[in-house]
């Protein structure tokens, strides 16, 4: 389980988020809120698909990123992923290496300029391609600060969190708890053989005793 605390320097607004499966800032919240509502009544998950290809051709944003404090780091990204689970819609492994349990966000820079490096982006998701590649950076860390210089929409778990210029997001470890039905007890299975019977016994008798 994640935290977003999100400020907008320009309104002064401020929030925070819990989050599940993955937020992110930049081009995944633009399309989000570019998908159309009629067109997901009628072909769900596949909507974002149509939005994300009138979006694609938008330009990168200089975005400045921290993991775990560290010095940061100066991006031109369209997007910036973090996530307890890599997984999207329709099954995608979009990060295939993202475990839920392990206490650590998985955080993706996206990085493409043309449809070439869109298209190598697809080709990673669909091939499970293990390495990195120039227009995609996988890092693991607990706390992610992200800086940009003009408000930029955001999103958790699919939905649309509004613009935000500073992003902090960490893990919390342990924190969901989940309830199970106990487990029913199995009663032994009864002997399931045929005309199967105890040595010394003849047509039903008991040993010892005459039939």
């Amino acid at each position: 389980m994640g935290t977003m605390t999100q400020e907008n320097s320009v309104t002064g607004e401020t929030g925070s988020s819990a989050f599940l499966v993955m937020g992110g800032i930049g081009l995944d919240a633009e399309v989000l809120a570019a998908t159309r509502d009629d067109l997901k009544k009628r072909v769900g998950w596949m909507a974002y698909s149509e939005a994300g290809v009138r979006l694609m051709p938008g330009r990168r944003t200089k975005m400045t990123i921290s993991l775990d404090g560290e010095p940061p780091r100066v991006r031109k990204a369209r997007s910036i992923l973090f996530a307890n689970i890599g997984r999207l819609p329709a099954g995608i492994d979009f990060i295939p290496e993202a475990r839920m349990d392990d206490g650590l966000l998985d955080v993706v820079v996206m990085s493409p300029r043309s449809l070439a490096g869109w298209l190598w982006v697809a080709g990673k998701v669909v091939t499970k391609y293990p390495k990195d590649i120039p227009v995609i950076d996988h890092r693991r860390a607990r706390t992610v600060e992200i800086t940009v210089a003009q408000p930029t929409r955001t999103q958790l778990d699919g939905d649309v969190t509004g613009a935000a210029t500073t992003v902090r997001v960490e893990v919390d470890p342990l924190a969901l708890l989940i309830r199970a039905p106990a487990p029913v007890p199995q009663r032994p299975r009864p002997f399931a053989g045929r005309n199967q019977s105890v040595p010394g016994e003849r047509n039903g008798a008991v040993p010892g005793t005459r039939a």
